[in-house]
């Protein structure tokens, strides 16, 4: 390995790979709805019975499950009484945002797996030595060879079972990289990031679990502060009794999100990498 190598660069722009085509394809969906939006807009300003005939091929057919034979029949054409059509096109495009955060969640806690994986393969010394016994006497490790990449990101599964919003990845790094922990409460974005992760792994939580709502016992516990930086980084409507805050994340939210997940990573890789005294400035030269 030469001194300008870092062992550690791949993970990061795997990461930043995923998070740019992710943040794409929602700014494709949202241009194309828009123009949708503009055109059901346009028509219901016309004709308030009759929506464009781009919609007719839309109109799900509907079969006699019981009837002798295959028979397709027209569920119906559209009518339009209302904003209902505007409606659900904002909703598409909202629930698509959220769903794009989650998305980022996930891709970012690969991201920390990933990236301990491969410090840990390039510095097999720092690992703990403890759990590393354990671990190399669990079947997990069966069939393994630690000089091998898959052996440490199996090891630092192991390590890290059972941990909560990725907090024991968290602390893995933070020993690693002290340093890291005064990045996370003091940076350019002004921004504790450690706050703003708990409020992203609610959103996360809320896409994948709770049909994009925040449940009033997920957060109940929570302080004042915590509770308004939930609601300040990312859109919610108001609290419905005994069944929470909806989502309501655009498109442009959803991008600040995911520039932060990238933000936090980035940090990660800087850390670690000062910490082994690897180059880390991605962006500004070949490392």
């Amino acid at each position: 390995m030469t001194a300008r190598t870092n062992p550690l660069q791949q993970p990061i722009r795997a990461l930043f790979q995923r998070l740019n085509l992710i943040n794409g394809l929602l700014f494709f969906l949202e241009a194309r709805s828009t123009d949708v939006r503009n055109l059901v807009t346009q028509s219901l300003k016309n004709n308030r019975e009759r929506l464009p005939t781009v919609f007719t091929s839309c109109s799900l057919s509907v079969l006699d499950l019981s009837a002798v034979k295959y028979a397709p029949c027209a569920s119906g054409g559209f009518m339009a009484k209302d904003q209902s059509y505007i409606d659900a096109i904002d909703e598409i495009v909202r629930r698509n945002s959220a769903a794009t955060v989650s998305q980022a969640y996930e891709a970012f806690e690969t991201y920390l797996k990933d990236q301990l994986a491969n410090f840990y393969f390039a510095h097999p010394a720092d690992a703990d030595s403890k759990k590393l016994s354990d671990f190399g006497a669990d079947k997990k490790a069966v069939g393994l060879d630690s000089t091998q990449l898959s052996y440490w990101r199996a090891y630092v599964t192991y390590a890290c079972h059972g941990s909560i919003n990725n907090d024991k990845y968290f602390r893995l790094i933070r020993k690693l990289a002290p340093d890291f922990a005064t990045a996370e409460k003091s940076n350019v974005r002004e921004i504790e990031l450690t706050e703003w992760y708990a409020a992203a792994s609610e959103v996360r939580h809320a896409v994948t679990h709770a049909d994009f709502t925040i449940k009033p016992a997920r957060i109940d516990g929570w302080n004042s502060d915590r509770r308004r930086n939930l609601f300040a980084w990312f859109s919610v409507e108001p609290k419905v009794p005994l069944v929470g805050n909806r989502l309501r994340i655009d498109r442009k939210c959803a991008e600040r999100a995911l520039s932060i997940f990238g933000d936090y990573a980035f940090q990660v890789f800087k850390h670690l990498s000062l910490a082994k005294r690897y180059k880390w400035d991605l962006f500004n030269e070949q490392i």
